[in-house]
């Protein structure tokens, strides 16, 4: 892979690997939505993660990543078998006196983990659980959630799957990955530890995760590329059984454009284009102020004045 700063911005990929994309040397002035959203804390955390990148737990990076890859894998084959591409099987070695694994703490487990690293040509180590927890969603999102199978199969019938965009705007440079791109559609695909898949229950799991400003970041950078508006779908998928799944638009939190060809805005989209006025003034100042920088300054001082919440207004506590 060529340095992209050789490359003429906007570029467009379909050949890049995710490891290439997430962690590549060449790419590290590119900003994604995950990063950009730490100005949600303040301009302060941004710069501080940009040095001390927080760290993700393994465990649930790589069970996520097995259930993309077997996705990316049926879009571009037809059949699950190209996650085999990407991550290989790690089987913990056998004490001979017990005739169980061993643990994860001991010598001999360490040993035999790195040893099947070295020898995997680059892949990436999962378990055989992580793999047939991903079957067993697929299956099911794909044959037994009614017309939510229906439309899943076709959009994976159009669609490409992990395309890779690097653009610059107003002087900075920034990166997505979409899961799957149709010509109008952009899919994220989002397994989740939900209990139910009710409007209210998906509402707060968009609100906490902040999923509809990396919406908005998706769609905005998407037509600054192409010049199109594309409607943005999450397709939620619980990742225990029955792994239940919906399909949800996210055209009342980010962008969408009515039927006049007007683009109308959701609280995400005012939300990202505020963050992202931000980051260009800080990238041009080279000055990333901390949270006082929220507060409006009352006779020339920042100074926050905590709104008492309700409950607490509410609760006097007597002594008798």
């Amino acid at each position: 892979m060529k340095n992209l700063e050789l490359q003429k911005l906007p570029y467009i990929t379909t050949e890049m690997t995710n490891e290439d994309y997430h962690h590549g040397f060449w790419q590290r002035e590119f900003i994604s939505s995950t990063t950009l959203k730490n100005y949600l804390v303040s301009p302060k955390y941004f710069k501080h993660c940009l040095t001390s990148p927080k760290q993700i737990s393994l465990s649930s990076a790589i069970q996520g990543s097995v259930y993309h890859s077997m996705l990316e894998s049926i879009c571009k084959t037809g059949c699950l078998e190209g996650v085999y591409d990407e991550f290989f099987v790690f089987e913990a070695p056998i004490n001979p006196k017990t005739g169980e694994p061993y643990g994860a703490t001991t010598k001999a487990y360490k040993e035999e983990y790195q040893l099947q690293i070295e020898n995997s040509g680059g892949k990436t180590p999962c378990s055989q659980e992580e793999i047939e927890i991903a079957k067993r969603m697929i299956t099911e999102l794909l044959d037994n959630c009614g017309q939510t199978s229906d439309v899943v199969n076709y959009l994976l019938q159009i669609g490409t799957p992990e395309v890779s965009f690097f653009t610059e705007y107003e002087g900075c440079k920034f990166k997505f990955r979409t899961d799957l791109k149709t010509r109008n559609k952009i899919v994220d695909w989002k397994s989740c530890a939900l209990d139910d898949l009710h409007p209210d229950t998906i509402a707060k799991q968009i609100s906490k995760m902040n999923y509809g400003f990396s919406a908005a970041f998706y769609q905005f950078f998407n037509h600054q590329v192409t010049g199109e508006w594309n409607e943005f779908l999450w397709v939620f998928q619980q990742k225990s059984a029955p792994y239940d799944a919906v399909i949800v638009s996210a055209g009342d939190w980010a962008y969408q454009v009515d039927w006049d060809g007007q683009v109308i805005k959701g609280p995400s989209a005012i939300e990202f284009e505020n963050i992202l006025a931000k980051h260009i003034e800080c990238t041009k100042e080279d000055y990333y102020p901390g949270a006082e920088s929220m507060i409006i300054p009352t006779n020339g001082y920042r100074i926050m004045y905590s709104t008492l919440p309700n409950y607490k207004r509410n609760s006097v506590i007597n002594f008798y």
